[in-house]
C-alpha cells in the first residue's frame, strides 16, 4: 500500500464510524422490540423495561457522539485514537446490552426460543459489522462482548442442548472474527484508493497550474523578443534620420554664426542645443530599448555600471511618471561596476518601480525612490513609495516561489520579477522600513555561469 498521511486516512475512517445512521438505530431498536415482545414474561416485567430503557440510552449515547465528533473534529483538539477509544467504549456496551438480554430473559426457554435468539444474535453482529467495518477495535468489542454474555445466558440455561447451541455459537464467533477482519481490511483499502486518487488529482491540478505559468512566461517572452527584433529595426530607421538632422543644425549652426558676421545669435543657438538636446535623448531611449528588449540569455554575463542599469529601467517609466505626477527620487549614482546579466537585472528593476507605478497611481504627492546599497558580495537594489496600503501578504504571495502567474496589475510585474531573479542568481525581498515597506533586489555582484547552474 502506498504511503499515506495517516492523519487523514484516521479522519477518513472516522468519517464513516460516526456517520449519521438514523435508520440502523430505528432497525436495531426494532429489533430489541421484537426480541421483548417474543420473549416477554409477567414475572420479569421490570427487568424488561429497564433493557428497553438501557437501549435508549445505548442510541442516545451513539448521537451525541456522532455530533461531538463532527463539532469538534475541525479543531483538532481531541486526537483521532481518543475518538476511536469513545467509540470502541460504545461498542462495548452496545454488545454487552444485546448478550445481557441472554442472561436475564433466556435462562428458562425451551431450545426452540433459544435457536430463534441465537439467530438473532448472529444477525445483530452481522449487522455491526458492516456498520462498525471501518474501526476493528470497536467491531470485535461489539461482537465479543454480545457473544460472550450470550454464551454465559445459554451456560445458565437448563435445556438439555445448551451444549451443542454453545458449540454451535462459539464456532460462529471464530468465523465471525475472521469476517470482521476482511470487512475491515477491504474498507481500508477503499479508503486508501479514494486518498490516492485524491492526491493524484491533486498532483495533476498543480503539474497543469505550473504548466500553464510556464506557458505564460514563455509567451512574455516570446513577446519581449519580438518587441526586441523591432527595436532592432525601428532603432535603424530612427537613427539614420537623427543623424542627418543633427549634422543639418551643425550646418545651420555655423551658417547662422556666418551671417551674423561671427557673433553667436543666443536665441538661434539655445533653439538648436536644445533640439541636439531632444535628439540625444532620443537616441538614448532607443539604445535602452534595444538593450532591454534583447533576447535574454542567461549565458550573458558582462561588467557594467550601477547607473546603467538604473538608467535602463527608469528610461521607460520616466515619462510615464511626469505624466502621472509621481515624484521619482533617483538616489543611485554609483558607478560601481558588477559583473551579470544586465538585461535581466533591468528588467527585474523596471518590474519593481512598475509595481510601485501602479500602487501610487492617481495617488495624491506620490513618489518612489530608488537607493543601492552594497557589501563585500552582494548590490542591493530598494525600491520604496508612498503608497504601501495594499496587503503585504498579497506581495509576498506575489513573490512564492510556488504562487500562481497572475494578470493583475498590482502583482503581475512583481511575478515577472520574480521569475527573472530566480534564473539570475538574484532575489526579491520585502523589507519594512519608516513609511511601510520597500521591496529589495538583492543580487551577487560578480555572477557567472558557474553561479548561474549553482543558482
Amino acid at each position: 500500500m502506498k504511503e499515506r498521511n495517516s492523519e487523514t486516512f484516521n479522519y477518513q475512517r472516522l468519517d464513516l464510524v460516526y456517520s449519521k445512521r438514523v435508520g440502523i438505530y430505528v432497525v436495531s431498536f426494532a429489533c430489541a422490540s421484537v426480541f421483548t415482545y417474543y420473549y416477554y414474561q409477567e414475572s420479569l416485567k421490570f427487568e424488561f423495561i429497564a433493557w428497553l430503557s438501557a437501549f435508549c440510552f445505548y442510541f442516545l449515547l451513539r448521537r451525541i457522539s456522532v455530533v461531538f465528533y463532527w463539532r469538534t473534529k475541525s479543531s483538532g483538539e481531541i486526537t483521532t485514537s481518543q475518538y476511536e477509544l469513545i467509540n470502541t467504549i460504545i461498542c462495548f456496551y452496545g454488545g454487552l446490552l444485546w448478550g445481557s438480554s441472554s442472561i436475564l430473559f433466556l435462562t428458562d426457554v425451551t431450545p426452540e426460543k433459544m435457536i430463534v435468539a441465537m439467530t438473532i444474535y448472529a444477525g445483530i453482529c452481522s449487522g455491526a459489522t458492516g456498520t462498525n467495518s471501518a474501526t476493528l477495535k470497536g467491531n470485535y468489542c461489539f461482537s465479543f462482548a454480545l457473544i460472550a454474555s450470550a454464551l454465559i445466558g445459554f451456560s445458565l440455561g437448563q435445556n438439555e442442548f445448551k451444549e451443542t447451541l454453545m458449540t454451535i455459537f462459539g464456532l460462529y464467533l471464530v468465523g465471525l472474527g475472521f469476517s470482521i477482519y476482511s470487512v475491515h481490511q477491504s474498507i481500508i483499502k477503499n479508503i486508501s484508493l479514494r486518498l490516492d486518487k485524491e492526491r493524484l488529482l491533486a498532483d495533476i491540478e498543480e503539474a497543469n497550474t505550473k504548466r500553464m505559468n510556464t506557458e505564460r512566461q514563455a509567451l512574455q517572452s516570446s513577446k519581449m523578443a519580438a518587441i526586441g527584433e523591432m527595436a532592432s529595426g525601428m532603432a535603424h530607421e530612427i537613427n539614420n534620420p537623427l543623424t542627418i538632422i543633427k549634422g543639418n543644425l551643425t550646418l545651420l549652426s555655423r551658417r547662422i554664426y556666418s551671417l551674423n558676421n561671427e557673433k553667436t545669435d543666443e536665441l538661434s543657438q539655445t533653439s538648436i542645443n536644445r533640439c541636439n538636446e531632444n535628439i540625444q535623448r532620443i537616441v538614448e531611449t532607443i539604445n535602452s530599448l534595444k538593450r532591454m528588449s534583447r533576447v535574454n540569455d542567461n549565458n550573458m554575463i558582462e561588467p557594467i555600471s550601477v547607473d546603467r542599469i538604473v538608467e535602463d529601467a527608469i528610461g521607460f517609466i520616466n515619462e510615464k511618471l511626469k505624466c502621472s505626477n509621481i515624484k521619482l527620487h533617483n538616489e543611485i549614482k554609483e558607478e560601481n561596476v558588477i559583473h551579470c546579466n544586465s538585461v535581466s537585472i533591468s528588467q527585474i528593476l523596471l518590474g519593481l518601480i512598475m509595481n510601485a507605478y501602479h500602487l501610487s497611481l492617481h495617488k495624491p504627492h506620490a513618489w518612489i525612490r530608488l537607493e543601492y546599497n552594497e557589501d563585500s558580495e552582494f548590490s542591493y537594489f530598494e525600491v520604496s513609495h508612498s503608497a504601501c496600503e495594499l496587503d503585504k501578504e498579497e506581495i509576498l504571495n506575489a513573490l512564492n516561489k510556488s504562487s500562481e502567474f497572475k494578470q493583475n496589475p498590482r502583482v503581475y510585474n512583481l511575478t515577472l520579477a520574480r521569475s527573472l531573479s530566480h534564473e539570475n542568481h538574484s532575489e526579491i525581498y520585502l523589507k519594512t522600513t519608516i513609511s511601510g515597506y520597500a521591496l529589495v533586489l538583492k543580487v551577487y555582484k560578480k555572477q557567472s555561469q558557474s553561479n548561474l547552474v549553482a543558482a
